[in-house]
């Protein structure tokens, strides 16, 4: 006799709530889609929220609410992050991709909440106290206090912004497939947890007041690198373990993901276009997943082996996307990722965070991106076997 395991026969109630929450999402990207589109904006108002420089031009992006706009400054007026501005001028409309399989630009950036770009014509601006002045004073900071190179890796590793790192090593970082590494991620997440609470273990403060005290950084870290969503999901997946260890929910790490995935996706359904989001939910979920199979089976792991071993694995449930996105695979990206994460979480990122507190030690630290551009290089140049692959359907 077959046994009967759809949900419905099992556990009517909980089928229920399934299909509570998936009417709930799809009344919600309904909703967002009426929200989160491009209504042709010619004018808009709204604080700066980040900037991408280049040579002929300025990219601001302005978000008043939820939602956000590109603006294109050709006269490359002094705005800063945070500033009020008013812009008016000519709209570009983004538009979804004409082709099939082609880059959808349009889910892209409705993934970010951005409904608009404008050509701007005329711009009026003044500063503005605002949260997102925070970003923009650490931007100033690092700017005026580190030479370049050693600015260009700090604001890739701090703040997740890499436009400022010369094309020639981000193009060795791409064919050694460490590119995740200068993508702010709960990689970072788990060392700012690590190291203030040690600070905090030293400073003899106790454990309530501690981690009240690390969710609070966590919250300012979500605002100065703009809600960056693998940043919002490992700081969220921080706050509710602590929320169920106090209220004794008993709450599992799968629960707490799949808690947090659900959230994000009512507040933004566009959010599964998003790549960021994409890559750090898979691979949360692979490391959640591995972690209780090894505790499951009492497997027990040299350090080295368990890195490796996790390391071929998310490379393995990632291989569609990643493909998708570069369309080359480099076979050897195994052993380059096993020795490139080891060099940064236990040198390269906490020596980072520590310069940025402690600036008299930047010569240090200049040595030390010098010699990882050199290993960078070492690796893209000698130690590399790409495979051209087609995109996935």
């Amino acid at each position: 006799k077959i046994q009967n395991n759809y949900i419905y026969k099992k556990n009517r109630k909980f089928f229920y709530l399934i299909l509570i929450i998936d009417i709930i999402l799809l009344l919600s990207y309904y909703l967002h889609y009426l929200l989160i589109k491009d209504y042709g904006y010619n004018n808009f108002e709204g604080v700066v929220v980040n900037i991408n420089y280049y040579e002929d031009y300025n990219k601001l992006t302005i978000k008043k609410g939820l939602i956000k706009v590109l603006v294109y400054d050709y006269d490359c007026l002094n705005i800063q992050i945070g500033d009020q501005i008013s812009v008016s001028g000519i709209n570009r409309k983004i538009t979804p991709n004409r082709i099939e399989g082609l880059f959808n630009y349009q889910k892209y950036y409705f993934s970010q909440n951005i409904i608009g770009i404008i050509r701007a014509e005329e711009i009026k601006y003044h500063n503005n106290f605002n949260i997102y002045y925070l970003r923009r004073l650490l931007y100033q900071y690092i700017n005026y206090t580190f030479d370049k190179v050693s600015s260009s890796y700090m604001l890739g590793m701090i703040l997740g912004d890499s436009t400022t790192i010369e094309s020639d090593a981000v193009e060795s970082i791409r064919i050694n497939g460490i590119s995740h590494l200068f993508a702010i991620s709960g990689l970072h997440i788990t060392l700012l947890v690590a190291m203030l609470s040690k600070i905090l273990k030293i400073l003899k403060i106790n454990e309530n007041i501690r981690e009240n005290s690390i969710s609070f950084i966590l919250c300012i870290y979500v605002i100065i690198t703009n809600f960056a969503v693998s940043i919002l999901r490992a700081s969220l997946m921080y706050i509710l373990a602590i929320i169920s260890k106090r209220f004794k929910l008993h709450l599992t790490s799968i629960d707490i993901i799949s808690l947090i995935f659900i959230v994000l996706v009512l507040i933004n359904p566009y959010y599964v276009y998003n790549l960021s989001f994409i890559l750090s939910f898979s691979a949360s979920f692979c490391i959640i997943i591995l972690s209780q199979t090894f505790k499951e089976y009492e497997v027990k792991l040299n350090s080295v082996v368990e890195l490796v071993l996790i390391t071929t694995i998310l490379q393995i449930a990632t291989l569609p996307i990643v493909v998708n996105l570069n369309n080359s695979l480099n076979v050897l990206s195994i052993i380059t990722n096993a020795i490139f994460i080891t060099l940064v979480t236990s040198i390269v990122l906490p020596t980072t965070f520590l310069i940025l507190f402690f600036p008299f030690l930047k010569i240090i630290y200049q040595y030390m991106i010098l010699s990882f551009n050199f290993l960078n290089d070492f690796f893209a140049k000698y130690i590399s076997l790409n495979l051209i692959l087609p995109s996935f359907t």
